[in-house]
């Protein structure tokens, strides 16, 4: 629930938070494969990264890394190798991602957004 929550603080521009709920979600549940993908544009990745080193870790010790159930690992870890090699902003998000998702996001309601995720894991 709490990965739910922090993307949609996430599409709401409230990046702090967003980054706070998918660490809690990660520390709930550290093979929270999403929650990884979710936080890879809000976190600085260094090589000694606990974050880096526990999807580097899951991948080496799955029986099949490549199954789709990965899927969103490998996106993670892509995004976290690009990072470290060229040191620069995602390309998708710009060198402001929390700027350009206010802009896009203006008019959003949190709490209605909130009321929509709550109605559909309900199901």
């Amino acid at each position: 629930m709490l990965n739910f929550y922090g993307v949609i603080l996430k599409s709401v521009s409230r990046l702090d938070d967003a980054r706070n709920a998918f660490i809690k979600a990660l520390e709930i549940q550290p093979r929270a494969l999403g929650a990884y993908s979710n936080i890879v544009d809000l976190e600085k990745f260094t090589p000694d990264n606990p974050l880096f080193v526990a999807m580097n870790q899951m991948i080496q010790r799955a029986k099949n890394p490549e199954h789709e159930r990965f899927m969103a690992m490998h996106f993670a870890l892509r995004h976290c190798y690009a990072a470290l090699a060229g040191d620069k902003p995602d390309p998708l998000l710009g060198a402001e991602p929390g700027k350009e998702q206010a802009v896009v996001h203006q008019t959003i309601d949190l709490a209605a957004m909130l009321e929509i995720e709550r109605q559909t894991v309900e199901k």
